[in-house]
């Protein structure tokens, strides 16, 4: 665990905070080279990805102090200590993708094609933003056995899931971009919302968390909504393009 990586003065650069400000800059670069390769606009995808970011933070951070809310209550004080870590990813997905809806609606854009342009990006993003929460010391893993186990801040080894989920986040990032060409609108998202969903759903059970229905955690009962929602969503698609082929 290496919450703080170095400092300047006074100044401190946390871990997580530095990982997270990567996944941005390499998302941002690479959605920004793709973009006029599938005829989108390089400006506006640009100014599109700051905003999806910004959402994505609030969203994110609002969907943690939600969760926590007893003790944000008992410390509002610590509500904005973004750096140290505290971020739902589904709280930043809901509020991202509401933003970009917004946007390329009113910049009159093909909602699906540029949720497929930016679908590689947040998995890549997700897979180095894991890395920071490794070594910033949360989202760990339940108590394990040596030698699966990791030792966080010196006290009982616990599962790496940071890591697990870190690896097949990239994983998923390698299939999207290997199939990222001749995609219907929105069925590269879909794939992502699906396979992240599947993969968090599946890391839950070794990861800490508190059962909140059927012994599944909060993030398990979401994951499973996004990924039946994807799933039927893709099928459909499946469908009508078989239809319109007349198979």
């Amino acid at each position: 665990m290496l919450p703080v990586l170095f400092s300047i003065g006074h100044y401190e650069v946390y871990s997580y905070g530095l990982m997270l400000a990567v996944a941005f800059i390499v998302g941002i670069i690479l959605v920004s080279k793709e973009a006029p390769r599938q005829g989108l606009d390089e400006d506006a995808i640009f100014n599109l990805s700051l905003l999806v970011i910004i959402a994505g933070l609030i969203g994110a951070r609002a969907g943690f102090v939600l969760q926590n809310l007893k003790h944000f209550l008992d410390h509002p004080q610590e509500i904005w200590l973004v750096q140290e870590g505290g971020l739902s990813i589904h709280g930043g997905l809901f509020l991202a993708i509401l933003a970009g809806w917004l946007y390329t609606r009113r910049r009159r854009l093909s909602f699906g094609r540029v949720a497929n342009l930016m679908a590689p990006a947040i998995a890549l993003g997700t897979a180095i933003a894991r890395i920071g929460c490794f070594l910033n010391g949360c989202c760990y893993g339940k108590e394990a056995l040596p030698p699966w186990g990791i030792s966080i801040g010196g006290g009982l080894p616990v599962y790496p899931v940071q890591l697990w989920e870190s690896g097949l986040s990239f994983l998923l990032f390698l299939g999207l971009w290997k199939y990222r060409q001749n995609r219907k609108s929105g069925q590269l998202f879909l794939l992502y919302l699906a396979g992240y969903s599947l993969i968090r759903f599946c890391i839950e059970f070794w990861r800490w968390g508190q059962p909140v229905l059927l012994g599944f955690t909060l993030a398990q009962l979401v994951s499973l909504g996004m990924l039946i929602v994807s799933a039927s969503l893709l099928i459909r698609q499946a469908d009508h393009h078989d239809v319109s082929r007349g198979i």
